[in-house]
């Protein structure tokens, strides 16, 4: 008996280091809000216009696991699970459905396998903020989309394999594939090695600079030969010492449709930020170009982004923020808020159904982080 206590007692301090050296963290933020959203400009069914407001979830509310081990000789693992969800219906995105990944990670940078947001939000930070609707984000909104269309999908890229450097002098680079970023590989019989698509971003930050650049391109599983997407991204901020700060982006999508057809657009944002104590002024505009195709300049294209917002921080997690965000379409274009097929559905309001209208929101909200 005496054998088997030390014995325990022995296994116990082994295991002790071991346990020591892993750490699991939650995280993540609960959002909730009140707003009013418009949409109209539609003259031949005015039945496609209206109004609707509720209780909604401007920046899907989320929860993080997260670990990592060290391995020892400077090697760890790590790990990451994320669920995101509207807090105010319980609509689920899937458990794990955000950002989900395991891997290691080291002086020599990091390794990670899973399923990991790409592209659509690269350089969101240059504006991001920290109560506001995720739709009153220009990088959101309208760099994400060309006509209505995320092309380089509004969401994680799924079988990925991602590499990460080491930040070093300010300089930090990623590179990604994935054998099948929008569903599963070989889900087509018809074209199962297509649908594949790769990834690269750089990026540059020392005090008050931020550079970066992206870009990708995707082929569609089961599609025409040349049937993808492609796109390349800018975008950067300076701070200045008395809390302003000025960004600017400019993103280029093009949509291959096999045989020779395709539709591309540019788009730019000027994002510009205030913030003081525990006050921050928001505000934003940007442009999405005319549509082309290989029959030319698509005509009455294109659309306007305007934002204007305020939040205060009430403690370093809780923030408190109004928004009034506009996409004001030409009469042929039909770009949508960031979200607004799900918020909508989720106020009973009206979205953009047909070319020329325009989408208004004006939002209350709460963040609180954990």
């Amino acid at each position: 008996m005496q054998k088997k206590i030390i014995a325990l007692a022995v296994a116990g301090l082994i295991a002790a280091p071991v346990f020591a050296q892993s750490s699991v963290a939650i995280s993540g933020y609960v959002t909730q809000g009140v707003a009013f959203t418009k949409v109209s400009g539609d003259a031949v069914t005015p039945a496609n216009n209206g109004t609707g407001s509720s209780i909604y979830d401007p920046r899907y509310s989320r929860i993080r696991f997260s670990g990592v081990e060290d391995l020892g000789g400077g090697l760890k693992a790590d790990f990451m699970i994320e669920t995101r969800l509207l807090a105010d219906t319980a609509t689920l995105n899937g458990f794990g459905g955000g950002n989900n990944w395991v891997g290691l990670s080291g002086k020599w940078g990091s390794l990670k396998l899973g399923r990991i947001d790409k592209f659509y939000s690269d350089g969101v930070g240059i504006e991001l903020s920290r109560a506001n609707s995720f739709s009153s984000h220009g990088t959101l909104s309208l760099l994400a989309q060309r006509e209505g269309a995320y092309d380089a999908g509004v969401s994680r890229w799924n079988n990925l394999i991602q590499y990460d450097t080491p930040r070093m002098n300010g300089f930090a680079a990623t590179l990604a594939y994935s054998s099948r970023f929008a569903g599963m590989d070989g889900q087509l019989q018809a074209n199962a090695d297509k649908g594949d698509a790769w990834y690269a971003s750089a990026n540059y930050m020392n005090g008050p600079i931020y550079v970066g650049a992206s870009l990708y391109d995707s082929d569609t599983e089961g599609n025409l030969v040349g049937a993808g997407t492609n796109g390349y991204r800018v975008y950067g901020s300076y701070t200045f010492g008395m809390g302003l700060k000025i960004g600017f982006a400019y993103d280029h999508t093009k949509a291959d449709a096999g045989a020779g057809a395709f539709s591309k657009r540019n788009a730019w944002l000027l994002p510009i930020t205030y913030m003081t104590g525990p006050h921050a002024i928001y505000f934003a505009y940007g442009r999405a170009g005319t549509t082309k195709t290989q029959a030319g300049s698509t005509p009455n294209t294109g659309a306007r982004f305007f934002n204007l917002g305020y939040d205060y921080a009430l403690s370093k997690r809780t923030s408190v923020g109004a928004n009034w965000t506009e996409m004001r379409n030409k009469s042929a274009s039909t770009y949508e808020l960031f979200m607004n097929a799900a918020l909508t559905t989720d106020l009973g309001a009206p979205r953009v159904v047909a070319a020329g209208q325009d989408s208004r929101q004006f939002g209350i909200n709460i963040a609180h982080t954990f």
